[in-house]
């Protein structure tokens, strides 16, 4: 993969520290440089320009990452622009305020991949239509970690495949997260409910349990057939978040870089796309 500068958006939350103690660790990436510093955009409620030191010892090993606050989010994207032109590229897993940072990839023709959830439906619609008629691509997906991409791809295949074969059946979903997780149900456990439900099975997702215990991401699913004597059980289960964050540097960046320089535009990629390489 040809060098790739990283504009990252939302540090130092905890899904973008992760990302980028990986792009550290990651050959031919790096986070871009804004004034000589690592620069990354944030948000408004963070009130200095950089990150403390014990931060930046325990996951960059750099002098500073520069942090820069929404009024300049625009005017540092037009110059890093300037300066790395095609090897700059965003990745955005910010809350839901920082939704609004795609459209200013999307204007200055930046290639991104956003992870982000609880973003109402008609934004993500927006956002996509605003990519197809772009001259970029993006990599836009609710869930970024190989192997439940992989599960969800099964369920997929199987709704797509044998329609219908399940019907009578009925079922329920529902999944666990830390309390600070926006959607009342995962979005992840809509899609796969989505696919059962493919199968012909009266499928249910459920309000979700949200507990303090931070960064963990479990689903159950369980569907039975009209006199209960089949039944079938998915359980997946993830502590802490490192295998969305090595999805995204691992798999669906080297995966944008790649289709860009096929010159490539006006595409919005699934975390699936990227796995089928």
């Amino acid at each position: 993969m040809k060098e790739a500068n990283i504009i990252l958006v939302g540090l130092p939350g905890d899904m973008p520290t992760r990302i980028g103690n990986i792009v550290n660790e990651t050959k031919n990436v790096n986070l871009a440089k804004y004034d000589q510093d690592d620069t990354a955009l944030t948000g408004e409620e963070i009130k200095g320009k950089k990150i403390d030191d014990k931060f930046i010892a325990d996951y960059y090993n750099s002098k500073g990452i520069h942090l820069i606050p929404p009024e300049d989010h625009e005017k540092t994207l037009v110059e890093l622009k300037k300066g790395y032109k095609d090897s700059l590229l965003g990745i955005n897993f910010a809350t839901v305020e920082g939704h609004g940072v795609n459209s200013l990839f999307v204007k200055y023709e930046i290639p991104f991949i956003y992870g982000g959830t609880g973003v109402d439906p008609e934004e993500e619609s927006k956002l996509e239509k605003a990519v197809k008629e772009s001259n970029i691509c993006a990599v836009i997906d609710k869930n970024m970690s190989t192997p439940l991409v992989v599960f969800g791809a099964m369920l997929k295949y199987a709704g797509e495949t044998f329609p219908g074969a399940l019907k009578g059946f009925s079922g329920y979903g529902v999944d666990s997260h830390q309390d600070t997780k926006k959607d009342p149900i995962s979005g992840t456990l809509v899609k796969w409910g989505d696919a059962i439900k493919k199968l012909g099975v009266n499928f249910v997702p459920t309000k979700g349990d949200r507990t303090a215990t931070y960064g963990h991401g479990d689903h159950f699913i369980r569907i039975a057939s009209p006199d209960g004597k089949v039944k079938l059980t998915f359980q997946t289960e993830v502590l802490e978040r490192d295998t969305y964050a090595q999805g995204t540097v691992e798999k669906a960046l080297p995966f944008l870089v790649n289709a860009m320089e096929k010159g490539e535009k006006g595409k919005v990629y699934s975390m699936a796309n990227t796995l089928r390489g």
